[in-house]
Protein backbone atom coordinates (compact mmCIF):
# COMPACT_ATOMS: atom_id res chain seq x y z
CA UNK A 1 0.00 0.00 0.00
CA UNK A 2 3.05 2.63 0.54
CA UNK A 3 4.27 2.11 -2.48
CA UNK A 4 1.23 2.96 -4.49
CA UNK A 5 1.06 5.74 -1.84
CA UNK A 6 4.19 6.85 -3.21
CA UNK A 7 3.45 6.51 -6.66
CA UNK A 8 0.18 8.94 -6.08
CA UNK A 9 2.20 11.41 -4.64
CA UNK A 10 5.03 11.74 -7.04
CA UNK A 11 2.41 11.28 -10.02
CA UNK A 12 0.23 14.68 -8.46
CA UNK A 13 3.07 15.96 -8.39
CA UNK A 14 4.75 15.44 -12.11
CA UNK A 15 1.61 16.64 -13.00
CA UNK A 16 1.71 19.89 -11.19
CA UNK A 17 4.86 20.58 -12.50
CA UNK A 18 3.64 20.02 -16.17
CA UNK A 19 0.59 21.77 -15.66
CA UNK A 20 2.54 25.11 -14.48
CA UNK A 21 4.85 24.49 -17.10
CA UNK A 22 2.31 24.37 -20.37
CA UNK A 23 0.45 27.79 -18.67
CA UNK A 24 4.08 29.22 -18.46
CA UNK A 25 4.72 28.25 -22.45
CA UNK A 26 0.83 29.20 -23.53
CA UNK A 27 1.44 32.87 -21.69
CA UNK A 28 4.90 33.89 -23.40
CA UNK A 29 3.58 32.34 -26.97
CA UNK A 30 1.10 35.31 -26.73
CA UNK A 31 3.71 37.55 -26.09
CA UNK A 32 6.17 39.04 -28.57
CA UNK A 33 10.09 40.90 -28.12
CA UNK A 34 11.97 43.05 -29.19
CA UNK A 35 16.47 42.40 -28.66
CA UNK A 36 19.41 43.19 -30.82
CA UNK A 37 23.06 43.98 -30.62
CA UNK A 38 24.18 47.43 -30.01
CA UNK A 39 28.28 48.21 -32.02
CA UNK A 40 30.04 50.56 -32.71
CA UNK A 41 31.00 52.29 -35.76
CA UNK A 42 33.80 50.07 -36.63
CA UNK A 43 31.89 46.71 -35.20
CA UNK A 44 33.10 46.63 -31.82
CA UNK A 45 30.18 45.50 -29.33
CA UNK A 46 29.18 48.55 -26.72
CA UNK A 47 28.72 46.81 -23.31
CA UNK A 48 26.37 48.86 -20.89
CA UNK A 49 24.95 51.26 -23.28
CA UNK A 50 21.38 52.31 -21.69
CA UNK A 51 18.24 50.87 -23.97
CA UNK A 52 14.66 51.94 -23.39
CA UNK A 53 11.74 50.25 -24.65
CA UNK A 54 8.58 52.33 -24.55
CA UNK A 55 5.45 52.43 -25.45
CA UNK A 56 3.28 55.49 -24.43
CA UNK A 57 -0.14 54.30 -25.06
CA UNK A 58 0.00 50.63 -23.00
CA UNK A 59 2.23 52.43 -20.24
CA UNK A 60 5.16 49.67 -21.15
CA UNK A 61 8.41 51.50 -20.10
CA UNK A 62 11.51 48.86 -19.73
CA UNK A 63 14.96 50.23 -19.25
CA UNK A 64 17.86 48.06 -19.50
CA UNK A 65 21.69 47.65 -20.29
CA UNK A 66 23.58 46.22 -22.70
CA UNK A 67 25.79 42.93 -22.13
CA UNK A 68 29.51 42.85 -22.14
CA UNK A 69 28.77 41.46 -25.89
CA UNK A 70 26.31 44.28 -26.19
CA UNK A 71 23.32 42.20 -26.49
CA UNK A 72 19.79 43.33 -25.08
CA UNK A 73 16.59 41.73 -24.96
CA UNK A 74 13.26 43.16 -24.08
CA UNK A 75 10.64 39.94 -23.61
CA UNK A 76 7.14 39.69 -22.50
CA UNK A 77 6.39 42.54 -24.62
CA UNK A 78 2.34 43.48 -25.38
CA UNK A 79 1.88 42.21 -28.76
CA UNK A 80 0.15 43.99 -32.17
CA UNK A 81 1.12 47.81 -31.00
CA UNK A 82 3.72 49.75 -31.63
CA UNK A 83 6.89 49.94 -29.38
CA UNK A 84 10.03 52.69 -30.07
CA UNK A 85 13.69 52.21 -28.89
CA UNK A 86 16.26 54.43 -27.20
CA UNK A 87 19.99 53.55 -27.30
CA UNK A 88 22.41 55.85 -24.93
CA UNK A 89 26.27 55.71 -24.16
CA UNK A 90 28.30 58.55 -23.19
CA UNK A 91 30.64 58.94 -25.52
CA UNK A 92 28.21 58.12 -28.59
CA UNK A 93 25.24 59.19 -30.26
CA UNK A 94 22.38 58.61 -29.56
CA UNK A 95 19.94 55.98 -31.73
CA UNK A 96 15.78 56.02 -31.89
CA UNK A 97 13.55 53.45 -33.66
CA UNK A 98 9.90 54.01 -33.82
CA UNK A 99 6.90 52.64 -35.13
CA UNK A 100 8.35 49.05 -34.06
CA UNK A 101 5.21 46.55 -34.58
CA UNK A 102 5.61 43.37 -32.23
CA UNK A 103 3.41 40.65 -33.70
CA UNK A 104 2.46 37.43 -31.48
CA UNK A 105 5.16 35.24 -30.44
CA UNK A 106 7.55 36.82 -32.70
CA UNK A 107 10.98 38.73 -32.19
CA UNK A 108 12.20 41.82 -33.33
CA UNK A 109 15.78 41.92 -33.90
CA UNK A 110 17.52 45.12 -33.74
CA UNK A 111 21.06 45.85 -35.86
CA UNK A 112 21.55 49.17 -33.91
CA UNK A 113 25.06 51.34 -34.98
CA UNK A 114 26.11 54.46 -32.49
CA UNK A 115 28.24 56.67 -34.15
CA UNK A 116 31.38 58.24 -31.90
CA UNK A 117 29.97 61.89 -30.32
CA UNK A 118 31.34 65.07 -31.87
CA UNK A 119 33.74 66.53 -28.90
CA UNK A 120 32.68 70.42 -28.55
CA UNK A 121 35.70 72.31 -27.43
CA UNK A 122 35.20 75.76 -26.44
CA UNK A 123 37.85 78.72 -25.76
CA UNK A 124 37.14 81.99 -24.01
CA UNK A 125 39.29 84.44 -24.05
CA UNK A 126 39.17 87.70 -22.55
CA UNK A 127 41.54 90.41 -21.79
CA UNK A 128 42.00 93.99 -20.08
CA UNK A 129 44.59 95.90 -20.83
CA UNK A 130 46.06 99.12 -19.22
CA UNK A 131 44.47 102.44 -20.72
Amino acid sequence: MKSVTQFSTAFRWSFLACLFTACAVAQSAGQGSISGQVLDATGSAVPDATVVVNNSAKGIHRALQTTSSGLFTSPALVPDTEYSVTVSKSGFTNYEATNIRVAVGANVNLSVTLGVAATVTSVDVSASGAV
